[in-house]
């Protein structure tokens, strides 16, 4: 046990390719002559890898589900395969809106390379893997954004899609950290093994106490400000089985399952419950093309529509208020994600500058909302934006953070002073 304490060894999360995805000699974004109302971001979980072997690209692979026809670029990931291709099984609904398919909705699968991307960092038996996966995951949701705004260049001028954001084990951290630096555009996320998991969370599944492995290695600080996720007003799921060490960690046995194959971890989406979770996924997507923003734990049936306005295509999306978010308070030398809304639809040319010391000098530009910082000081930090578009103007906004300092957990004399602190050692701040 006092081996363990500094560094867990967790198997990295692979699970087998399923045998309705087929790669295909070519994939791309359509472009579309309609708005595309929702879409998909499909996050995958540690270590997993393009659903076609050997593919690193950033575009991935294409991949067919035959039960829907749908095409992926393959970084869905393995364990949402499963729930990608259930899909293709959904049943149109009676009160689905007229005109909605969920045939209709893309999946788009947030890719990565050792460079660059969403990397999915394996987890491997190292002192800094819970870091690295924070890390991973701010890099994740960085180039989420740029997916999207890829996929918002394929849709007619001034389309406002609405994201649906689904994450597996470390894609669960992606996901809510997207959400929490762009609500804006985020109306929905679903995650399953999320290490970050609340007890009691709103959205909770099954495991409704489980709290997650990293949330329960943070120190009561960051835990408060990572946990800041749950004021997110769309639609909240997180589904945790029963004794999975990854979303509802216990150390009185939590370390052994970690160092075994964690199967509740590698079971997620399998049989019934994919069928299930797909038709929830089905059912919150036919919301948004209404119109609607459903709110957890479960995804309202949208009421019957007759009215002639729905036969032509769905209700507009309003606009996001202009605003900068933070996805969480952090730790020094910690990445810390900033998202800047303009209130504009995603695509549309705008300027970004930033102000990243508080001094009134704007040291950074850029053409993308989000902006990664990592703070090397403890205490407040003040970060600015300034906005400029044609159509919006300048803009300034200003958003203050407490980053916090790193904490020494004690050294571990024996096993049983490890498990008189739960193998946790001292808070981390």
């Amino acid at each position: 046990m006092a081996v363990l304490c500094g560094a867990l060894a967790l198997p990295a999360v692979i699970a087998p390719m399923p045998a309705q995805a087929i790669a295909l000699p070519r994939y791309s974004m359509q472009e579309s002559a309609t708005c595309t109302p929702v879409a998909i971001l499909a996050f995958r979980g540690s270590g997993e890898a393009n659903l076609a072997p050997g593919v690193s690209a950033l575009d991935g692979a294409p991949t067919l589900y035959p039960r829907s026809g749908r095409v992926t670029n393959g970084w869905e990931g393995p364990t949402l395969a499963r729930l990608v291709d259930a899909l293709g099984g959904v049943e149109p609904d009676s009160g689905w809106p007229a005109g909605f398919s969920i045939g209709q909705v893309p999946v788009l699968g947030v890719g990565g390379t050792e460079d660059a991307g969403y990397t999915a960092v394996p987890i491997q038996a190292r002192t800094t893997i819970f870091d690295d996966m924070i890390d991973s995951a701010a890099h994740g949701a960085t180039y989420a954004e740029r997916v999207m705004r890829d996929f918002a260049a394929t849709q007619p001028a001034g389309c406002r899609t609405r994201y649906i954001a689904i994450g597996y084990s470390q894609g669960a951290m992606a996901a809510r950290t997207l959400a929490q630096a762009l609500p804006g555009q985020i109306s929905a996320i679903m995650t399953f093994g999320d290490p970050y998991q609340q007890p009691a969370g709103a959205g909770n599944e099954r495991e409704v106490s489980g709290q997650g492995i990293i949330r329960w290695w943070m120190g009561e600080q960051q835990r408060t400000a990572t946990d800041n996720f749950y004021d997110f007003a769309g639609f909240k799921s997180a589904l945790c089985h029963p004794r999975d060490p990854v979303c509802s960690y216990s150390w009185l046995w939590g370390l052994g399952a970690l160092l075994t194959v964690p199967e509740p971890h590698l079971n997620y989406l399998e049989g019934l419950e994919g069928t299930i979770k797909a038709r929830e996924l089905a059912d919150v997507a036919a919301s948004l093309w209404a119109g609607d923003r459903p709110t957890g734990p479960v995804a309202p049936r949208p009421a019957p529509r007759d009215s002639t306005s729905d036969a032509a295509g769905p209700r507009p999306v309003p606009a996001p208020l202009p605003a900068l978010n933070s996805a969480t308070s952090g730790l020094v030398g910690q990445s810390m994600l900033f998202g800047a809304e303009s209130g504009l639809p995603l695509g549309t040319p705008v300027h970004y500058e930033y102000d990243t010391t508080g001094n009134g000098v704007f040291d950074r530009a850029s053409d993308s909302p989000l902006l990664e910082m990592v703070f090397q000081s403890p205490g407040e930090h003040t970060v600015t934006v300034r906005m400029s578009a044609p159509d919006l103007g300048t803009i300034t906004l200003t958003k203050t953070v407490h980053i916090l300092e790193r904490g020494v957990p004690a050294t571990a004399s024996s096993a049983a002073s490890d498990l008189g602190r739960g193998c946790r050692g001292d808070p981390m701040v």
